[in-house]
């Protein structure tokens, strides 16, 4: 049964092996073909990259991004000095989630943190003000009954208040 198995397992990882090796045999062969599908952006749209990169539209973004790629897994040595400029701004460049942040964006982030944990904190203060008599357990005459309590069950025998020696306060807060 385990020989079955796995001379299974051996066979179909050869054909699997095989197979990959057949695919990516195909995609290297077919990846200059799509390099050199790709469309050429010229030299005006690549010459300022930068002030124009949020005013072009997504489609033509698109284009240059995806032109510029397939020219990069070409030489680097061939391409223009342009083009790397290209590159370097779209892939590091600050644009979108790298944009810098309004002026001000910070002073607003702290002073509605500021005014978050005020309101929470007066919220806090009002319900414990409205919230009138504590409950009975925190009274000390009820801790000391507490204390006497564990005392009598044996409670913590040997670090606690009903250990020999003990003098500690017990449940008194």
């Amino acid at each position: 049964m385990f020989r079955s198995t796995a001379a299974l397992r051996t066979a179909s990882q050869v054909v699997a092996r095989r197979a990959a090796s057949t695919i990516s045999a195909d995609a290297a062969a077919a990846a200059p073909a799509a390099a050199a599908a790709q469309p050429q952006v010229s030299r005006a749209v690549l010459a300022d990259i930068p002030a124009r990169w949020s005013a072009m539209a997504q489609p033509e973004r698109t284009a240059v991004v995806d032109s510029l790629l397939a020219a990069q897994r070409g030489d680097w040595k061939a391409l223009s000095a342009e083009q790397k400029k290209a590159l370097f701004y779209i892939a590091y460049g600050p644009h979108g989630p790298r944009e810098r942040l309004p002026k001000g964006f910070q002073m607003r982030v702290f002073l509605a943190t500021m005014g978050v944990v005020g309101i929470s904190s007066a919220l806090f203060y009002w319900i414990r003000l409205k919230g009138g008599k504590g409950v009975p357990t925190t009274t000390k005459e009820w801790q000391e009954a507490a204390n006497e309590y564990a005392r009598q069950q044996g409670g913590n025998p040997y670090t606690g208040v009903a250990s020999d020696n003990y003098k500690g306060k017990g449940h008194v807060a």
